[in-house]
């Protein structure tokens, strides 16, 4: 079987459609139009860390992890 692993032109093409759709992503949330521009995002991630700062939820691991590396 053929795979980017063992043919360095599949790696390429790969690496090729990689960077176009991390341009089409990086175009669209720079749209303020879209519905998921950058400052959307921001607010959504914004209200998640809000949401999770609570004592009786921080003592999930995972999330009081998430809280620490978002402050």
């Amino acid at each position: 079987a053929i795979s980017a692993d063992t043919d360095p032109k599949m790696a390429t093409l790969m690496d090729e459609d990689r960077r176009r759709r991390l341009m089409a992503l990086e175009e669209k949330i720079r749209d303020p139009s879209y519905i998921a521009n950058l400052d959307c995002l921001l607010d959504t991630v914004t209200a998640l860390v809000s949401d999770c700062d609570h004592d009786n939820v921080k003592i999930i691991k995972n999330i009081e992890t998430y809280i620490k590396r978002c402050k």
